[in-house]
């Protein structure tokens, strides 16, 4: 009987952590996995069950920390509050979770067809819906589709955390220069 090797567990995380971030989980296989591992698929059981276990041991820290920052941000005093102090709050919170989650978040962001994937993005979503001054919900939902695609740009581009709170700041600038136009011409109406 084989004994399990730290090694070989570490390797496959990271042969696999580099596969989800380049083809998504759909595209990644556990055949990939272990040719790339250089070992065989049976000898990758030994240490996860499936490719759904390699991919939460990746993901899962990353998907609890952007749960509980969505929660914290959402906790119903910002509905229709989209102010300079605010975007400075999300800018931080949003920084620091890219900086220390990344790889993670990533992963989570790149496998948009998985259930999890979904989850984060409807969360991220209706967040930013429910405190969107903007009565139009699909100019909303185009909003936060183009932040999030800012977000994983800015995420995969960026590793300082100096580089990426002045990038992260500038997006949510951005959306709230034009939120606020939007807003304005709406009222107009």
């Amino acid at each position: 009987m084989q004994i399990k090797k730290e090694g070989i567990m570490k390797r496959i995380l990271c042969v696999s952590e580099k596969l989800f971030l380049t083809n998504g989980y759909n595209g990644t296989s556990l055949n990939m996995i272990a040719s790339k591992c250089y070992i065989s698929k049976s000898n990758i059981y030994r240490y996860f069950s499936s490719k759904e276990d390699i991919y939460k041991a990746l993901t899962n820290l990353a998907n609890e920390k952007i749960c509980d920052a969505i929660e914290n941000l959402n906790d119903g005093s910002n509905v229709g509050i989209y102010t300079i102090s605010k975007i400075e709050m999300i800018s931080l919170v949003l920084t620091d979770l890219i900086f220390k989650y990344r790889t993670g978040i990533l992963i989570i962001l790149r496998s948009g067809s998985r259930k999890d994937s979904r989850l984060i993005i409807d969360k991220i979503t209706n967040s930013f819906v429910s405190i969107c001054p903007v009565g139009d919900e699909y100019i909303k939902y185009m909003i936060v589709k183009l932040m999030i695609s800012g977000l994983t740009d800015i995420a995969e581009d960026y590793t300082s955390k100096d580089d990426l709170l002045q990038k992260i700041r500038g997006l949510l600038y951005y959306h709230y220069r034009g939120l606020k136009g939007v807003y304005e011409e709406y009222e107009k109406q």
